[in-house]
């Protein structure tokens, strides 16, 4: 589809270069002055020449010239080949000789030469209008007769026979094969033939080749029967006996040399000799005899030993008496009953079940704990001396409710943070216009890692390190770890980067550090390269930087503003309010009904906030609609 002008175009006398004129097969219905096309069927090319009157360029009884889409010469010679020249008229080789081609030259004209077949490859033969190509007998004879066999290098140059793939070529070296059987490599020799007969595998051998041999099982533990295409491995019955439906629960176990028998696993075995047990009896052992179990134990008794007999359940007596649910302890580590009832009436007077009078009640208070203190209804956690708020650490923590924090800084460590609100204020305490202020979100990257091979007093009492090829600029900030015996230069919660001044491209300084001890090994670095989404309070604008604090470069984000374009009346002059507040903008119109296609008109970026356009002719009300960026 054609781009579409509504306006004037000013080469400002510049070339159009590789144009081409509209080819039609009839004259345009409404010509304009100075229109020019090409008639394809009259070969002409025709102008208008006023408001009536059409010209051609050319006249149909002159020679026309090369410039004007001719040959520029009357004659050519009978069976020649015409050849381009520039503007300068075409030139024309002679009649071409039986087997002739025209063949190209970089460095001049093509020429009129015959073709060559490479030497025992390639066979030429030229005839009047015709060039036959045929390969080379005697290297590539024909394969009539030698159904399935491939053509083989012969035993001198530029020759070749068909015959059987021999293994140096990749084949077998044999023309047949026994049905069924195994072939086997044989450095290269033909390849080894192997039948397998039933029940036999291809068994390795090392230094030799595989050879066919059945499977054996070891005697009384496993059976192999062979078949045709089948191997059947079983386990001896006798050792093994299969499970029936009345071997339920059973084990199995071993009944003597090679046997075994399914039944009840006795004390020798590590079982209890018994296949049922008395509900919630308890289980004596006899020795290698069936284990037994007592009675239902009654309420309130306890299981007593009973020296050379099974122990019994009675009832408790001495220091603890009294059913089970009710059991009465007459003394516990030399105190008497009455001191026992003392401490369960005391545990009351401390009013712990029902709460504390006192304001605030303090956690290891001999190792200066923290305390938790009634606020005005508030719970609070604060230090031993209650002169400041103490620090939490919980695993999870749910507020029910509005949560309010307080301080300069609040860190989340968590690797997602999911916030049910659809928008986030930021600066929400501003109470006029002063306090306006560049803002926005921040992703802390860094760069790749630099190593560190030095760190040492700058003569001032600053960390000076050496890292050859930090690639810094000053006001760069940088993550250190891992420096062994100047360790105040690792980075910690407390410190989290660095900001530096950079000495030379091996060295730099770590503003507010203070050198205190020698440098022994290691240590890496790692600038910041932070990801910045930042509303610009200056130029009321949003955009975006990526990169190091000294270097990072700030680029805006390009807004849009689009309406269709109103006709009054018969206008050919609009002005576009869009408020984007710069003049850096593109602007774009397209027609607003099929086929939604872009136009061109001229712009005038008016202001920063308005755009002009200008129509040749007056456009129809909403037939455009304009799209400003920036």
């Amino acid at each position: 589809m054609a781009q579409k002008f509504l306006t004037s175009i000013d080469l400002n006398q510049n070339e159009l270069q590789n144009g081409v004129v509209q080819v039609l097969g009839s004259d345009p219905g409404s010509p304009i002055q100075g229109q020019i096309w090409v008639r394809s069927d009259l070969e002409e090319i025709r102008f208008r020449k006023n408001g009536s009157t059409t010209i051609s360029l050319v006249a149909s009884d002159d020679v026309s010239s090369v410039a004007q889409g001719g040959t520029g010469v009357s004659s050519l010679t009978d069976g020649g080949i015409m050849l381009g020249s520039g503007t300068d008229p075409v030139t024309v080789t002679a009649r071409p000789t039986t087997g002739q081609v025209l063949i190209g030259s970089t460095s001049g004209d093509p020429v009129l030469n015959t073709l060559t077949g490479t030497a025992n490859r390639l066979d030429i033969v030229s005839a009047s209008g015709s060039i036959t190509f045929d390969v080379n007998t005697a290297q590539f004879p024909s394969s009539a007769s030698n159904e399935h066999k491939v053509l083989r290098g012969g035993a001198t140059a530029n020759t070749a026979t068909w015959g059987t793939l021999a293994i140096q070529g990749g084949g077998t070296g044999r023309a047949t094969l026994t049905d069924g059987s195994v072939l086997v490599g044989d450095g290269t020799n033909p390849v080894e033939e192997i039948a397998l007969s039933n029940g036999q595998l291809l068994i390795g051998s090392n230094g030799a080749s595989p050879a066919a041999q059945t499977l054996t099982g070891e005697a009384n533990r496993i059976a192999i029967t062979n078949g045709a295409g089948t191997i059947t491995i079983t386990l001896d019955s006798t050792q093994f006996p299969q499970a029936g439906a009345g071997n339920a629960n059973q084990a199995l176990i071993s009944s003597g040399a090679n046997t075994a028998a399914w039944g009840t696993l006795q004390v020798a075995g590590g079982g209890t000799g018994a296949i049922t047990l008395t509900d919630h009896g308890v289980l004596i052992g006899s020795g290698t005899g069936a284990v037994t179990a007592l009675a239902e134990a009654a309420t309130g008794t306890v299981l007593a030993g009973n020296t050379g007999a099974d122990p019994s359940f009675k009832l408790p007596g001495g220091d603890i008496s009294g059913a089970i649910d009710n059991i009465t302890v007459n003394q516990v580590g030399g105190r008497s009953a009455a001191n026992i009832a003392d401490a369960v009436d005391k545990r009351h007077t401390q009013n712990t079940d029902t709460g504390t009078t006192a304001t605030s009640f303090q956690v290891d208070s001999g190792n200066s704990g923290p305390r938790i203190k009634n606020e005005a209804g508030v719970l609070a956690i604060r230090n031993s001396g209650d002169s400041a708020y103490a620090d939490l650490t919980t695993q999870d923590l749910t507020v029910e409710g509005d949560m309010l924090v307080k301080g300069t800084q609040t860190i989340v460590n968590s690797n997602e943070v999911s916030l049910g609100d659809s928008e986030i204020t930021l600066n929400e305490d501003i109470t006029d216009d002063s306090q306006n202020a560049t803002g926005g979100l921040l992703v802390a990257r860094m760069d790749a890692e630099v190593a560190i091979t030095n760190a040492a007093n700058n003569g001032s009492g600053l960390i000076r390190i050496t890292a050859a090829g930090h690639g810094l600029s000053t006001g760069d900030r940088v993550f250190i770890k891992d420096v062994v015996g100047t360790t105040e230069a690792n980075n910690t919660d407390t410190i989290k980067k660095w900001q530096v001044t950079v000495i030379d491209p091996s060295t730099y300084d770590l503003n507010g550090s203070t050198f205190t001890n020698a440098y022994v090994s290691g240590g890496t670095s790692h600038r910041r390269i932070d990801a910045r989404l930042t509303w610009d309070e200056t130029s009321d604008r949003w955009g975006t930087n990526v990169g190091s604090e000294a270097q990072a470069t700030f680029h805006n984000i390009a807004r849009m503003y689009a309406q269709d374009i109103p006709q009054p009346g018969v206008a050919t002059t609009f002005d576009i309010t869009h408020n984007l507040a710069t003049r850096d903008v593109v602007v774009q119109v397209y027609r607003t009904t099929s086929p939604w296609d872009r136009v061109m008109t001229d712009v005038e970026m008016l202001s920063p906030t308005q755009v002009r356009l200008r129509f040749a002719s007056a456009p129809a009300n909403n037939e455009y609609r304009v799209v400003v960026t920036g």
